[in-house]
């Protein structure tokens, strides 16, 4: 059990060490959860049979936002993402969904009933939070116009959304709009951890 513990220690450690210097550039593509079908074992026709989405940067850049279907963390952020959303049109919006462990229809339901107002990636084999290092849900990265992360982290300062004292993301939204520096580029990240296949870490 302690040589378990200290795996994942020394995993979260290096993920969270990749994370500082995590980057992306250009459009955010994958498949949309909203019409992905069941896993196929022949992955060429399964992508040929599910919808493609590719989400462009808006004007001030790409808020990305891993969620969960499951997770109570990350549902008692949907309705203050949603007023985000609302709230800075000047960027572009999508959230991920990565949980190898939860249910492809299930997520769809849930989806479909939170109605973020935003494209939803069914991210395969956890490619997406690979790359950007998101460990939890809600886990948010804001990607500048240049591909610059200019914040990552969590969505507020708790892991239930409505008890927060700091609405990080929110922030750091306002701090760009406003033509200022990020104040605080990273946030403590509370929530459930992003499931993951073993290859995944």
């Amino acid at each position: 059990m302690l040589s378990a513990t200290k795996k994942f220690l020394a995993t979260v450690a290096v993920l969270s060490t990749w994370a500082l210097t995590a980057h992306a550039t250009g459009p955010i593509k994958g498949r949309d959860l909203m019409t992905a079908t069941a896993k196929n074992e022949n992955l060429a026709l399964q992508a040929e049979a599910d919808k493609q989405i590719t989400v462009a940067p808006g004007e001030l850049g790409t808020v990305v936002i891993f969620l969960s279907s499951h997770c109570p963390c990350s549902d008692s952020h949907v309705a203050l993402v949603k007023d985000l959303v609302r709230d800075f049109s000047k960027f572009s919006f999508v959230a991920v969904h990565s949980n190898e462990d939860e249910n492809l229809a299930e997520a769809q339901n849930y989806f479909r009933g939170v109605n973020l107002g935003m494209p939803i990636i069914q991210d395969q084999q956890a490619k997406l939070a690979d790359e950007f290092r998101a460990l939890k849900t809600p886990h948010a990265f804001v990607i500048g116009k240049n591909g610059q992360v200019l914040y990552r982290g969590g969505i507020t300062s708790s892991n239930y959304g409505p008890s927060a004292d700091r609405a990080y993301l929110r922030d750091a939204l306002n701090d760009i709009v406003l033509n200022r520096t990020v104040r605080q580029p990273e946030g403590r990240t509370l929530g459930c951890l992003i499931s993951r296949t073993t290859r995944s870490l």
